[in-house]
C-alpha cells in the first residue's frame, strides 16, 4: 500500500498539478498548485518534515503546505521551462557582468531558476549535479521518467557542458581556473554525522555538509581574485513570481559566512528548504553543548 501510494503522489505531483501550473495562465495555475499541496497530508512521508524540524526546534511547527507548494512550483517552473513558457522572475540584485564566478546557494528549489537567469544574463551556468543512473528510482516510473527529463533540461540551460560528480572536483577546479563560465553549485547537501567541521546550525542540532567544492574554492582563492556569489529563490504561496535574491560573499570567510545566511534562512522560514524530509537522520548535536 506505502509503494503505491507513492506512485499515485509521483504521478499525480509532478505530471497533473505541476504540469497544470505550468500550461494553466501564472495565477490560474500557481492557484492549482496551492490547491493540489494538499494532497500531501496522504504523502507516505508526510509526517517526517515535522519530526525533523521538532529535533531542531522542539515548540516549532513546519507549514508542511507551503514546504510542499515549493517542491511543486519548482518542478512547475521546470515544466514552464520545457515547454517555452515565459517566466516571471525578479531580481533583488546583479549578477557580475562577466562569468569566471561562482553562484553558491542551497536546496531550495532554486537551481533551475537561477541556471535560466545566468543562461539569460549569458553568463554561462555549468552546474554540478548527480546524473540519472540506470537504477535509481527504476523502482518509481514516474519520478525515473522525471528526474531525465530535468537532467536534459539542466543540459539544455548549461550550453557549455553540466559538471557530474565522479571526477567533477578535477572539471570544476578547470572551470575556475579558465574563468570563461560560471560553477553553480549547491553546498548544503547534508553528510553523515560529524563528518566536517563544516556545519548548518539548526536550532539545537546541526548538520555536517560535504567539503569536497568548498576546500577546492579556498585552494583557488589564493590563485586569483575568485567572486563568489550566493543565491536564494523564494516564491509566495499562489503568487507565480519568484524573487532570487542575489549577494556577494565576503571572499575572507566565505564558507562562515555561508553557512550562517544559509542557517538563517532556514530558521526564519523553514518551508524553504527542501531537504527536510531526509535531514532526521543526518542530525547531531550542536558543537560546543
Amino acid at each position: 500500500m506505502r509503494y503505491l501510494r507513492l506512485l499515485i503522489h509521483d504521478f499525480v505531483e509532478i505530471y497533473v498539478i505541476a504540469f497544470l501550473g505550468a500550461v494553466l495562465p501564472a495565477e490560474l495555475g500557481a492557484k492549482i498548485i496551492w490547491t493540489g499541496t494538499r494532497l500531501y497530508r496522504f504523502h507516505p512521508n508526510a509526517k517526517a518534515p515535522q519530526a525533523a524540524i521538532v529535533e531542531c526546534w522542539p515548540d516549532s511547527e513546519i507549514n508542511v503546505r507551503q514546504l510542499r507548494w515549493n517542491y511543486l512550483f519548482e518542478a512547475s517552473t521546470a515544466w514552464r521551462m520545457i515547454l517555452g513558457r515565459k517566466l516571471t522572475v525578479s531580481l533583488v540584485g546583479k549578477w557580475p557582468q562577466a562569468p569566471g564566478f561562482i553562484a553558491a546557494g542551497g536546496h531550495y528549489g532554486s537551481g533551475i531558476t537561477v541556471l535560466w537567469s545566468l543562461r539569460e544574463a549569458g553568463l554561462k551556468p555549468r552546474f554540478l549535479l548527480r546524473p540519472p543512473e540506470r537504477n535509481l528510482l527504476w523502482l518509481r516510473p514516474p519520478l525515473w521518467l522525471w528526474t531525465h527529463l530535468r537532467f536534459r533540461l539542466i543540459k539544455r540551460l548549461c550550453p557549455d557542458g553540466v559538471v557530474t560528480t565522479g571526477g567533477s572536483l578535477k572539471t570544476l577546479e578547470s572551470i575556475v581556473e579558465q574563468g570563461q563560465t560560471t560553477a553553480v553549485i549547491l553546498f548544503d547537501t547534508p553528510a553523515p554525522p560529524d563528518h566536517s567541521d563544516w556545519k548548518l546550525q539548526l536550532g539545537e542540532r546541526a548538520i555536517s555538509l560535504h567539503t569536497g567544492a568548498a576546500r577546492m574554492v579556498d585552494r583557488k582563492m589564493h590563485q586569483r581574485d575568485l567572486k563568489i556569489i550566493s543565491f536564494l529563490a523564494e516564491t509566495q504561496p499562489r503568487k507565480a513570481v519568484i524573487e532570487l535574491h542575489i549577494q556577494k560573499l565576503n571572499n575572507g570567510d566565505w564558507q562562515k559566512e555561508f553557512v550562517a545566511k544559509t542557517s538563517q534562512a532556514i530558521e526564519t522560514d523553514p518551508a524553504l528548504w527542501l531537504m527536510w524530509p531526509f535531514v532526521e537522520p543526518h542530525l547531531e548535536s550542536r558543537p560546543n553543548d
